[in-house]
């Protein structure tokens, strides 16, 4: 359950598996309600996503890409993967500079990774493996407890930001401190640790950990903007919503963090709507989801709460149903895996 991770101090002490799960567990309860916020933690995270954090796009990775939280680590899976099995890369050690990664998304030959805890976005070629350093570092640019990433048509990146209730853009080949940049946020957008994104059709999807809705923005959407459309009210069953992903049909994907569940909305709708697909119960083993993607009929789905898994649904699924098989185990390396990308 991504909630609002608990920054670490420059000393940066070691808590416990047991100690972190207990501290999610007695935020878990808080979050529910809107005027709750926690913006240390990861709020339940980018994306991503081809997003971020996760859906469509056209720039494929090789294969499933995930950020681990805790690894301080990023893996890619080949997409058939199941069990113990190990990844083909993993991007970690001192010289890649992760700082808690959360989100990941891919542009092009590219992985963008957000560092939860000291506000950069690190650029890496896919083909990186081992203890590498990035190729590029974006930040200052309004990031704050940046979460998932999502890429319009144009090549510009978004990042949501937990902790100003913002959504920083940055153009193409954006490197370094970046000054300047377009920024959504203010009280008219409804922002409210916004933690998933997508776009699609020209439209900035954006789910609101705290709110438990959904805003839509026109991606050339500047300052303190009225989203032109939100999904939210009782009959979504939006609980701490975070990763987001779209199939070719336009169906929207939500990982819906509080609700152990997945949740399937149709193409274009908005208010107070009932999603057409609900994946949960005791036989999906959904626990605390928070990073999705969308790829040749499938749903991969990140799960933490230290689960440590990565499990793979049919994209029509619904109801409790058991996953078609699941990501884990010790050669695996996930480690509180948050977001996920293709």
């Amino acid at each position: 359950m991504i909630l609002a991770y608990t920054r670490r101090s420059t000393v940066r002490p070691v808590l416990s598996r047991a100690m972190l799960v207990l501290a999610l567990l007695a935020l878990a309860a808080c979050s529910q309600a809107s005027s709750v916020s926690q913006p240390g933690l990861p709020a339940v995270q980018n994306n991503f996503k081809r997003i971020e954090v996760a859906g469509t796009h056209p720039n494929m990775a090789v294969g499933v890409v995930v950020a681990n939280y805790e690894g301080e680590s990023v893996s890619t899976f080949a997409f058939n993967a199941s069990g113990n099995t190990p990844p083909l890369t993993t991007i970690s050690g001192t010289n890649t500079g992760f700082d808690n990664p959360i989100g990941v998304s891919v542009s092009g030959t590219n992985y963008y990774v957000t560092n939860s805890l000291n506000n950069t976005v690190l650029v890496f070629p896919s083909t990186a493996n081992g203890n590498v350093a990035p190729s590029t570092t974006i930040s200052c640019g309004g990031l704050d407890q940046p979460r998932f990433e999502a890429f319009d048509k144009h090549g510009n990146l978004f990042v949501a930001n937990l902790g100003s209730n913002t959504i920083s853009v940055f153009r193409p080949g954006a490197s370094g401190c970046v000054s300047g940049n377009r920024i959504i946020g203010g009280t008219k957008t409804g922002l409210d640790q916004p933690a998933g994104m997508l776009i699609s059709n020209g439209t900035l999807f954006v789910s609101n950990f705290v709110g438990n809705t959904i805003t839509e923005y026109y991606t050339g959407a500047s300052g303190n903007v009225k989203p032109k459309a939100t999904i939210a009210g009782g009959s979504t069953t939006l609980s701490g919503p975070y990763g987001l992903a779209t199939d070719g049909a336009g169906l929207l994907f939500v990982a819906n963090n509080h609700g152990h569940s997945i949740l399937v909305f149709a193409k274009g709708v908005t208010g107070n709507v009932a999603p057409q697909q609900t994946v949960s119960g005791g036989f999906t083993g959904l626990n605390y989801p928070s990073g999705i993607a969308v790829y040749n009929q499938k749903m991969y789905v990140t799960d933490d709460l230290a689960d440590n898994r990565i499990y793979v649904f049919a994209s029509n699924a619904n109801g409790d149903v058991p996953p078609l098989r699941t990501i884990e185990g010790p050669a695996t390396g996930l480690d509180f895996p948050v977001g996920l990308a293709i």
